[in-house]
């Protein structure tokens, strides 16, 4: 017998996504394949009330550790004419955007490569010791060894943000508890909604 997804995704995953995700446009292919892996691997049913939390939470995760470039329709994300020069305008409708690199523009580039050396150098250290006395690194050794790295000096990030096509720089006018220079991992999903923007 077909599985409630053979067709189309159920109600109760549309709305999510259209809660969650309304731009760019997830790819529906793929999200008929994800759907399909999920209910598979996991013997979860979105058709089924008492799956329905576990089953989006699952979608959930695989669309946020997803590439943008791989899921997105193009052109249903962030304006075309975003990037024209000479160029304002507001996002006034929300769009989920990927962080792609991130960079501090406040401080000088002397002072951010010695913390980086400093970083490279405990990591180094904390490898050679393990593999001197035979051991691998755990991964609480992991986790306390990047709780224990110094941190970079912080003044302004600037943001390398995609919605899979177009690519958008951004800069910090406040300070983003949430980002952190060295910490912050690529990937991570940023909603953005009544951004003003503007190219020079």
């Amino acid at each position: 017998m077909p599985g409630i997804l053979s067709l189309f995704p159920p109600v109760v995953v549309q709305q999510f996504i259209e809660e969650n995700f309304p731009r760019p446009t997830i790819n529906i292919h793929w999200l008929m394949k994800t759907c399909h892996a999920i209910e598979s691997k996991h013997s979860l049913s979105p058709g089924m009330t008492e799956h329905i939390t576990s089953f989006i939470r699952a979608l959930e995760n695989t669309i946020l550790h997803a590439r943008w470039s791989d899921i997105m329709e193009c052109g249903t994300g962030l304006p075309r004419f975003v990037g024209l020069k000479s160029m304002y305008t507001t996002l006034d409708k929300p769009v989920v955007l990927e962080l792609v690199h991130l960079a501090e523009v406040g401080m000088s580039a002397f002072a951010l490569e010695k913390v980086r050396l400093e970083r490279e150098q405990a990591i180094f250290s904390c490898f050679s010791r393990a593999s001197n006395a035979g051991q691998t690194v755990s991964l609480n050794e992991l986790s306390r060894l990047e709780d224990s790295l110094p941190d970079y000096p912080r003044n302004t990030l600037k943001l390398y943000l995609t919605d899979g096509v177009i690519e958008l720089e951004a800069v910090e006018l406040r300070h983003i508890p949430a980002l952190d220079l060295g910490r912050s991992l690529m990937g991570l999903k940023v909603l953005a909604f009544d951004w003003k923007v503007f190219q020079l």
